[in-house]
């Protein structure tokens, strides 16, 4: 875990990444690191979240309704990435660009619904969970 906080701070530092791409990064490596037995998912969105929030970027929610094709798009990556945690661990953004832009995708609902929520429009979806 040392490891992981060392990089996301080098990684912000340096600016390369948009906001997006270093929470997914993050996302995934922390999922392959899987520090607890249990919540691991739960704890890695709830971070993904900081880590947006922390750029003034809108808060991102994966829909209930969405699970299978958030669970396919890691898996995708966890089979190009090797099976190894320290693989995953140490996955690049080549490696995990079907997560990348999945989230990107994800991100890009949130957008659309805070520009909603600006106008005065519903925005209540009753796929969310």
């Amino acid at each position: 875990m040392s490891d992981l906080i060392a990089w996301y701070c080098e990684e912000e530092m340096k600016g390369k990444l948009s906001p997006i791409e270093l929470a997914a990064i993050f996302h995934y490596r922390y999922i392959r690191i899987h520090p607890f037995e249990d919540g691991n998912g739960r704890i890695a969105r709830l971070l993904v979240n900081y880590i947006l929030l922390r750029h003034n970027y809108p808060m991102i929610v994966i829909q209930s309704t969405d699970k299978g094709n958030y669970l396919r798009t890691l898996h995708q990556c966890d089979v190009a990435v090797g099976d190894s945690p320290s693989d995953g661990a140490n996955a690049n953004i080549k490696q995990i660009l079907p997560f990348v832009e999945y989230m990107e995708k994800q991100l890009e609902h949130s957008l659309k619904l805070a520009i909603k929520a600006g106008k005065g429009e519903s925005v209540e979806d009753r796929k969310d969970a």
